[in-house]
């Protein structure tokens, strides 16, 4: 399974944003033109930095299958839900059965 995606709201606003572009260039509107380049590369800035945010991750095919119907019961996302899961899991390893300190007040100090 691939966790990353692309979100296509980002494509299709950079794609509408530099038809506007070429658009208000054969219209000779010169602020019009800066006006849309300036959106298409905010557009493909965020776009670029939700792509390379953080590395795919290759999950088994059950564990897959789990995130997609659990993330669509619960209606998030696989990857918040991916998120989630994996912290409880870390916590659950770096759990001293010993330690009878509360980690809530741990993290406020």
């Amino acid at each position: 399974m691939r966790t990353r995606r692309v979100p296509s709201e980002l494509v299709v606003a950079v794609l509408i944003a530099v038809v506007g572009a070429v658009d208000a260039a054969i219209g000779d509107a010169p602020d019009l033109v800066v006006l849309f380049v300036a959106v298409a590369v905010l557009c493909a800035v965020v776009l670029l930095r939700s792509i390379t945010r953080r590395r795919a991750v290759a999950v088994r095919d059950d564990v897959a299958r789990w995130l997609e119907i659990t993330a669509a019961e619960q209606g998030e996302t696989m990857d918040d839900l991916a998120d989630r899961a994996i912290s409880t899991y870390r916590a659950a390893l770096a759990h001293d059965a010993h330690d009878t300190r509360d980690p809530s007040r741990e993290a406020a100090r």
